[in-house]
C-alpha cells in the first residue's frame, strides 16, 4: 500500500497483479472479520483539481488489526464475489484472550519534514527585451515569466524563499486497548486518538476509532461473536493541480525566486501579484481556501456458530457498514478570476452496506489416508449510496462559511440501490497431507444485470502437492509446487441496464448554459450515455504456477509464481454516433491481458543465542496488454491529461506529442530556412500524427529488500523499495517550463540561444515525404521560443519522465526491556520503545523534476501516472512507545 499524495488522510494506491478492469475505479476488496468494507476512494465531486480523495480503508486503526492477508490471484479470490477480481484483503482484528484483564497502552510521536520540489534558483523574474534578458522587478513592471537574467547579476535583487510556509509536520497518536475473559466469554475493547498536523498550517487530520469485540461460548453446541466498531474523520486539506486561483502550489512554484509575496495586499486593498495573469497571491489561498471532509463510520457485526455434530457446523454472520461523509469546499471572496466573489460548496454522501452470510462446513476423514473439507454457503449483500450537494456563489458577508451566506445556490442530489445474491461452495481434498485439490464455486444474481439474465457462475480449481514428504533430506527441509486455473465474475455498475432521465448539469453545456432550475423551472433530460438492456457480466480468468522450498531447517528458501490473467466482456461507456440522440452507450467492450511472475527470498544467515540476521526480498514484474476495446474504437483517452487506453500496448500509456528520430536515433530538425521552424525539432503531429505512445506507467519491475538484525531486546531494520522502467506523466513541466522555473531550464544560455542536437531534415510540402539529410544541424535558434512556441512544452522529451526510484523506506530501531527486569516492577508485563524514520534517503532518475514519482494527482483511480503541482513529499522521524499491564 502506497501513498499517492503527500497530504494527511489522502487516498492510497494499491496495486494487485496489474489492473484487471479498465473501469474507472480498479481497487481490491477489503474484508474486516467476514464483512466487505468500503475502501473506494470518496471522490470531492465539487472540486477536480483536488488531487484524489479520501480513502476511506483508512477509517481501519492498524493498532487493532491481528493479521493481514492478501491474497492476489484469481483463484485465492474466487470465493469472495465480483468485487474480489482486482484481489482480496483479509483483515481480521483483535479478540480478547482468557485470563486476567491486560492493558495495553501505546503512543507514536512522528515529525515530517518537507523535501523541497527541484526548480531553477539561477534565473530572475523577466523576458527577453531585444534579445536580451530583461530584469522585471514585479511591482513596476510584471510579467509570470522568469526569462530574465541570473539573480546574481540584478543590483539588489534577492531569492525570496518559496518554503517558508512550510513548517515541521507533526503526528500524535495515543491507543488504549483492554482484553481479558473467563473460560466461556472474551472481549477486546480499544480506543484511539490520532492527531495529525500537515506541513501547512491549514492541513489537519483526525481520526477516532473504537472497536468493541466480544465472543461466548453460549453452550456446548453454541458459540456467539459481537463486534462493533466506530470511527470519525476530520480532515482539512488545500487543493493541489493546476488551478491558479484555488490550489496553493501553483502561483507557488510559478512565483519568480525574485518577486516577494509581502504584503499580501497593496495600499489600496488589492492583491499584490507579480504578474497580470489571473493568479491569487499562495499566501491568500492559504488563508482563505479550504477543503474540509467529515466522517462518522458505523460497522456493527454479529455471529452465530453452531457445532451440530463432530466435524459438523454452520455459521452465521449479519454486518452492516454504513457511513456519512460531509465535505466542503470554501474559498474566500476577494481572490481573483471567476472565484473572485467567492464560493461554498456543501455535500453529504451517505453509504449504507449490508452482508449476512450462512455457511455449513463439514470436515471428515476418510480412512488412514484421505481427508475431506467441505462447505457451502449464501450470501446476501444490500448496498445503498445517496448524495446531496449545494454550490454556492457569491458571499454576502466574506469569510462566513454558511449557505445561507450565498446570493446564488444550485442544488444537485442523485442516489444508487444494489443488492445480490449468492450461493457458494468450497471443497477441499487431501491425501496424506501432501496432495491437496481444492474446488470453490460462486453463483451471483446481480440487480445491476438484466432482469432475465443477471445470473452467472463462476470457480476455481487448484492442486498442491508438497513433494518433500516422498523426500528425507538434511538439506531440503519443505517443498511444494501448486497449479490453478480461476474465473471470477463481475456485474455492472448501478442503473447501466435502462436508460434514465437526469437533472441539467451546466457542465453538459460546457460551462456555458442555462443553469438549472431557472427562475423556478427545473428539467431532467435524458443521460449523455445510453444504457444497455443486453449487458452481460464482466468476466476475469487466471492460470497460475507456484513453487515454494525451503532449506536447511527454514533458515533459506524462496516462493515464486508465475501468471496470465485475462479479463473481457468489460462494461464501459463507449463513444458512438451523435445520431442516436446519444454520445455514448455501455458496452460489454474491452479485454485487458496481465502477465507476470512474482518472487520472494528470504534467509537467516546468523542465528547465534543472542543474535539473529534475516534477509528478505522481493521482485515482481506484470506485464499489461490492451488486447481490445470495440470493433471501431483502438483508442480512448482515461482520465484526461494525456493517459490513454492502446490497443496492443501495456494500461495504461502516456499518449503526448513526440519529435521525430532517424534510425540511428537521431533527432530530426527543420533544415528549411524559409520556415519558422527553421532548426527546431520535427514534431510527430508535422508528418503523419501520434503513431505510437510515448511511453508506458506500468513499470517493468518492482522490488523490496529488508535486513533485520536482533541482539537481545535489540532490533535493527531497514527496508528498501524500489521500482524501474515505467514513466509518468509530468506536466508541472508544461508550465514551469514555459515560465522559466523548471530544474530543467537551468542550463539555459545567457544569450537565450540554442544549438538543438539533431540531423537535418525536412518534409516535402507537395508529397509529404520525410527526407532526411543526415547532416548534423548548427543552426542556432531560441530557446524561449523552443519550449513557448515550438511545442516543446507539450512533448514527451521532457514532460514524459522516468518514474524509476530507490527509497530507503523505512529504518527502525527498537528496544524490548527484558522480562527479568520487569518482573521485578511487577506490574507491567511488557515496555518496548521504537524510534524510525521514513523516507530518509531517495534516488530518482535524473530526468525527473517532480515532487515524487509514486504521487498520482488522480489519487487511487486507474488513471495512474499524472503529476502536476502537487505537494512536496516528506521524510519523518518517529517515536513510539508500547506498555503493557
Amino acid at each position: 500500500i502506497n501513498t499517492s499524495s503527500s497530504q494527511p488522510g489522502s487516498a492510497a494506491r494499491i496495486t494487485i497483479r496489474g489492473n484487471s478492469s479498465i473501469n474507472y475505479n480498479n481497487m481490491p476488496l477489503f474484508i474486516v472479520d467476514g464483512i466487505p468494507y468500503d475502501n473506494s476512494e470518496n471522490t470531492i465531486k465539487m472540486t477536480w483539481y483536488q488531487g484524489g480523495g479520501t480513502n476511506t480503508g483508512m477509517d481501519i486503526d492498524p493498532n487493532n488489526i491481528e493479521s493481514l492477508t492478501v491474497l492476489k490471484g484469481a483463484s485465492a479470490s474466487a470465493l469472495y464475489g465480483s468485487r474480489a477480481s482486482n484481489g482480496v484483503v483479509l483483515i481480521t482484528t483483535k479478540k480478547g484472550i482468557s485470563g486476567k484483564p491486560t492493558v495495553n497502552f501505546s503512543q507514536k510521536t512522528s515529525f515530517d519534514k518537507m523535501i523541497p520540489i527541484p526548480l531553477q534558483t539561477t534565473w530572475a523574474q523577466g523576458e527577453f527585451v531585444d534579445g536580451k534578458p530583461t530584469y522585471f522587478d514585479g511591482e513596476t513592471r510584471k510579467t509570470f515569466f522568469s526569462w530574465g537574467p541570473r539573480i546574481a547579476d540584478v543590483p539588489g535583487a534577492v531569492a525570496y524563499d518559496k518554503w517558508e510556509a512550510f513548517q515541521t509536520g507533526t503526528r500524535f497518536e495515543n491507543s488504549f486497548n483492554v482484553s481479558g475473559g473467563n473460560g466461556n466469554t472474551t472481549y477486546y475493547a480499544a480506543y484511539t486518538d490520532l492527531n495529525q498536523q500537515g506541513m501547512l498550517e491549514p492541513i489537519k487530520y483526525k481520526r477516532k476509532n473504537m472497536l468493541f469485540n466480544v465472543n461466548a461460548s453460549v453452550t456446548k453446541w453454541l458459540d456467539a461473536s459481537l463486534s462493533f466498531s466506530y470511527t470519525r474523520t476530520d480532515a482539512d486539506r488545500l487543493n493541489e493541480g493546476l488551478s491558479r486561483e484555488t490550489s496553493i502550489m501553483a502561483p507557488l512554484l510559478d512565483a519568480p525566486w525574485t518577486w516577494n509575496p509581502y504584503p499580501i495586499f497593496n495600499e489600496q486593498g488589492t492583491m499584490r501579484l507579480w504578474s497580470t495573469a489571473s493568479y491569487n497571491n499562495p499566501y491568500w489561498i492559504l488563508d482563505n481556501t479550504l477543503n474540509s471532509h467529515y466522517r462518522n463510520r458505523y460497522v456493527p457485526v454479529f455471529g452465530l456458530t453452531f457445532h451440530i455434530a463432530e466435524g459438523l457446523s454452520l455459521d452465521t454472520r449479519a454486518g452492516i457498514d454504513s457511513y456519512t461523509n460531509t465535505e466542503d469546499d470554501f474559498v474566500n471572496s476577494g481572490g481573483t478570476g471567476g472565484t473572485a466573489t467567492g464560493r461554498y460548496n456543501l455535500q453529504t454522501d451517505q453509504y449504507f452496506h449490508f452482508n449476512s452470510d450462512v455457511i455449513l462446513s463439514y470436515t471428515k476423514d476418510i480412512g488412514k489416508d484421505f481427508k475431506l473439507d467441505a462447505m457451502i454457503g449464501q450470501n446476501v449483500q444490500s448496498n445503498k449510496t445517496e448524495y446531496m450537494r449545494i454550490n454556492g456563489r457569491d458571499f454576502i458577508i466574506p469569510d462566513f462559511k454558511h449557505m445561507n451566506n450565498m446570493q446564488n445556490k444550485v442544488t444537485f442530489s442523485d442516489y444508487a440501490r444494489r443488492r445480490s445474491e449468492s450461493a457458494y461452495g468450497q471443497l477441499v481434498i487431501g491425501y496424506k497431507d501432501m496432495l491437496y485439490y481444492t474446488f470453490t464455486g460462486r453463483n451471483d444474481w446481480s440487480s445491476t444485470l438484466p432482469l432475465d439474465d443477471n445470473s452467472f457462475f463462476y470457480s476455481s480449481n487448484s492442486i498442491g502437492f508438497l513433494f518433500t514428504e516422498l523426500i528425507t533430506s538434511d538439506v531440503l527441509s519443505y517443498g511444494k509446487i501448486r497449479a490453478a486455473y480461476s474465473e471470477v465474475g463481475n456485474d455492472a455498475p448501478a442503473y447501466s441496464v435502462y436508460t434514465v432521465y437526469t437533472p441539467w448539469n451546466n457542465s453538459q453545456a460546457g460551462g456555458h448554459g442555462i443553469q438549472f432550475p431557472y427562475r423556478g423551472v427545473g428539467t431532467f433530460f435524458q443521460s449523455y450515455t445510453a444504457n444497455n438492456p443486453a449487458l452481460r457480466n464482466e468476466m476475469t480468468k487466471e492460470v497460475e504456477l507456484g513453487l515454494e522450498m525451503k532449506f536447511f531447517q527454514n533458515r533459506l528458501g524462496f516462493e515464486t509464481s508465475i501468471y496470465h490473467k485475462s479479463s473481457f466482456d468489460q462494461i464501459l461507456s463507449a463513444q458512438i454516433s451523435d445520431a442516436t440522440g446519444f454520445g455514448a452507450a455501455m458496452m460489454n467492450i474491452g479485454e485487458i491481458e496481465n502477465k507476470g511472475i512474482e518472487a520472494l527470498l528470504y534467509a537467516t544467515p546468523v542465528q547465534r543465542k543472542n543474535f539473529r540476521w534475516d534477509i528478505t526480498a522481493n521482485w515482481a514484474a506484470n506485464r499489461s496488454k490492451v488486447i481490445k476495446i470495440t470493433d471501431e474504437i483502438t483508442k480512448m483517452a482515461i482520465g484526461g491529461w494525456g493517459l490513454a487506453l492502446w490497443e496492443g500496448h501495456p494500461y495504461p500509456v502516456i499518449e503526448l506529442d513526440y519529435f521525430l528520430q532517424d534510425d540511428k536515433g537521431n533527432y530530426l530538425v527543420w533544415d528549411d530556412p524559409t520556415s519558422s521552424r527553421h532548426g527546431y525539432y520535427i514534431r510527430a503531429d508535422q508528418y503523419k500524427g501520434k503513431e505510437r505512445p510515448s511511453g508506458k506507467v506500468e513499470p517493468n519491475w518492482r522490488g523490496g529488500l529488508r535486513n533485520t538484525f536482533q541482539y537481545k531486546g535489540w532490533t535493527l531494520s531497514a527496508f528498501l523499495d524500489m521500482q524501474f522502467g515505467g514513466y509518468l506523466h509530468n506536466m508541472n513541466y508544461q508550465y514551469l517550463g514555459y515560465r522559466g522555473m523548471s530544474i530543467l531550464t537551468e542550463d539555459r544560455t545567457d544569450t537565450g540561444e540554442i544549438i538543438w542536437e539533431g540531423v537535418k531534415a525536412r518534409i516535402d510540402q507537395t508529397t509529404g515525404e520525410l527526407i532526411i539529410s543526415g547532416e548534423p544541424n548548427d543552426v542556432s535558434v531560441s530557446y524561449l521560443a523552443s519550449v513557448t512556441n515550438q511545442g516543446y512544452q507539450f512533448n514527451s522529451m521532457y514532460k514524459m519522465q522516468k518514474s524509476d526510484y530507490i527509497k530507503l523506506r523505512e529504518v527502525s530501531l527498537s528496544y524490548d526491556l527484558p522480562k527479568e527486569l520487569l518482573a521485578k516492577i511487577g506490574f507491567i508485563k511488557g515496555l518496548a520503545f521504537t524510534v524510525s524514520g521514513t523516507n530518509l534517503w531517495r534516488k530518482f532518475d535524473k530526468s525527473f523534476s517532480g515532487s515524487d514519482p509514486e504521487h498520482n494527482l488522480q489519487g487511487s483511480r486507474n488513471a495512474q501516472g499524472l503529476s502536476i503541482y502537487m505537494f512536496p513529499t516528506y521524510k519523518s522521524i518517529n517515536f513510539g512507545l508500547n506498555v503493557s499491564f
